[in-house]
C-alpha cells in the first residue's frame, strides 16, 4: 500500500482509539501531526533522534526510568511514526514532573500531567506486540516477539553477543551470567525456587567462556532481557499477568540505580527466585492431570474477567457435576471456591503494590460487593483487607 497523509491519519487515529497510546507521526523529520494533540509530542521529538532502527522500519528505546517508545518508519515513505511513552505502572509524581518538563513552558503543566495520567498501562512484552502489530500493517513485515528479540540481541556488541545468547551463567561467587536459559526457565514455570538456586550456584567453567567486557549497559540489557523471560516463564506457571507487570516494573526500577556488575547479577539471579517463589506458593499438586492443570492456570490467567464453573467446565471437557467432583477428590474444595480464592491472592497483591482502594480491588476483581469481598478475605485470611495493605512491608520480596 502507498500510504499518504490522510491514510495515516485515519490508521493512526484508529490504533489511539483502540489502545490509547500517544502517536506522532513525522515526514523527513519534520513534525507533521499528534494523536492527541495536546503537547505530548514534544516528548516524541525529544526521543526521536535515540531511537535505533534494528529491524526495517522498526525501533524501540527504553528509558533509563523504564518507559516505553517506538517507532515505525514507513518503508518507501518519508513518514515515521513514533509511539509513547507506556509504562507498566502509573506515572510517579518525578515522572509527570519530569515529562511536563520535556513538553515545554508553553504547555499547561496540568494539562500534560492529565494527558499522562490517560494513557493506560502496558507491561514490557504488551507494547512490544503493539509495536509489531503496527509494523505489520504499515510495512506489511510479520514479526515475532522471538524475531524482535533476536533483531535486539543481534545489536548487542560482538564481544558480548555469544555470552548473552548462550554462555550467560551464574557463578557461587555472584551470578554473572545465564546458562542454557530453557533450564531456569522450566524451574520457574513448574515453581521449584530450590532448583533455581541450585542452579545459580553450580561451579561453572569460566575458562571455557570468552566474555571480558565488563560494560554496565551490556549487563543491564542482559538484566532486562532476562527479567522479561522470567515473567513469561512464571505467566506460563499460572502466575497472573498483571502480578508479572507489577514484579517486572519492580525489578525493573530497582535494575535502572544500579551502576555495580555484581548487584546487577544477583537482582537478576534474585528475580529467578522469586518468580519460582510466586508460582510455587500458587502450585498444583505433582499428581494433578495435565487437564485440570490447564483448566487451573485458565482462572488465573483471566483472574479480572467474570469466571464460572461453567467456564471451568468447558476448558476441561466435563460436566458442571463432574468438574466439582475432581476439585473436591483433587483440592478438597469447588471450583467456586477455588475462582474465589484465586481473586483473594490477586488482591492481596494489590493490596500491597498498588494505591487502588479496597472498593476499587473490589470491583476490579468483580466481587458482587465490597462487603462480599472484605467477608471472603478475612474468611480466608483472618484479617480484613486494610489491616492486610498496613501490615506488609512492601519491599520484602526484593531482600
Amino acid at each position: 500500500m502507498n500510504w499518504a497523509k490522510d491514510n495515516i491519519w485515519k490508521a493512526t487515529e484508529y490504533y489511539h482509539h483502540i489502545f490509547q497510546i500517544p502517536i506522532s507521526v513525522f515526514q523527513d523529520n519534520e513534525f507533521v501531526f499528534a494523536i492527541p494533540s495536546n503537547g505530548l509530542e514534544k516528548l516524541a521529538m525529544s526521543i526521536k533522534e535515540k531511537l535505533f532502527f534494528f529491524s526495517d522500519g522498526l525501533a524501540y528505546y527504553q528509558t533509563d526510568e523504564s518507559l516505553f517508545y517506538g517507532a515505525v518508519a514507513i518503508l518507501n515513505s518519508p513518514y515515521m511514526i513514533v509511539t509513547g511513552p507506556i509504562s507498566g505502572l502509573p506515572f510517579t509524581n518525578s515522572e509527570l514532573a519530569s515529562l511536563s518538563s520535556i513538553c515545554g513552558k508553553n504547555n499547561n503543566p496540568i494539562a500534560i500531567k492529565d494527558a499522562l495520567g490517560e494513557i493506560p498501562q502496558y507491561s514490557q512484552l504488551e507494547f512490544i506486540d503493539y509495536l509489531l502489530l503496527m509494523q505489520y500493517n504499515f510495512n506489511q513485515v510479520d514479526l515475532s516477539r522471538d524475531d524482535f528479540f533476536e533483531f535486539q540481541r543481534s545489536h548487542i556488541p560482538d564481544s558480548a553477543k555469544e555470552h548473552y545468547i548462550y554462555d550467560q551463567s551464574f557463578s557461587a561467587d555472584g551470578p554473572t551470567f545465564l546458562t542454557e536459559p530453557d533450564v531456569i526457565i522450566n524451574y520457574i514455570e513448574i515453581g521449584k525456587p530450590d532448583e533455581v538456586l541450585h542452579y545459580l550456584c553450580q561451579p561453572q567453567s569460566l575458562d571455557s567462556l570468552h566474555f571480558t567486557g565488563n560494560n554496565i549497559s551490556q549487563h543491564k540489557q542482559i538484566g532486562y532481557y532476562s527479567i522479561a523471560l522470567f515473567s513469561t516463564a512464571a505467566h506460563t506457571g499460572g502466575l497472573p499477568m498483571s502480578e508479572c507487570i507489577q514484579i517486572v516494573s519492580n525489578y525493573y526500577s530497582i535494575l535502572t540505580k544500579l551502576d555495580d556488575i555484581e548487584q546487577i547479577d544477583y537482582l537478576i539471579g534474585r528475580c529467578a527466585m522469586f518468580f519460582a517463589e510466586k508460582v510455587q506458593s500458587i502450585s498444583i499438586p505433582a499428581n494433578v492431570s495435565g487437564n485440570l492443570m490447564s483448566a487451573i492456570r485458565f482462572v488465573r490467567q483471566n483472574v479480572y474477567s467474570k469466571i464460572t464453573v461453567d467456564d471451568i467446565a468447558a476448558q476441561l471437557g466435563y460436566s458442571r457435576s463432574h468438574t466439582s467432583r475432581i476439585f473436591h477428590e483433587n483440592f478438597g474444595f469447588s471450583p467456586g471456591e477455588f475462582i474465589i480464592r484465586t481473586k483473594l491472592e490477586e488482591s492481596k497483591m494489590l493490596l500491597v503494590n498498588s494505591d487502588k482502594s479496597i472498593s476499587e480491588i473490589s470491583s476490579m476483581l468483580l466481587f458482587s460487593s465490597q462487603s462480599h469481598f472484605q467477608s471472603s478475605f478475612k474468611k480466608q485470611y483472618g484479617i480484613t483487607p486494610l489491616k492486610y495493605r498496613k501490615s506488609v512491608d512492601k519491599t520484602a520480596f526484593l531482600t
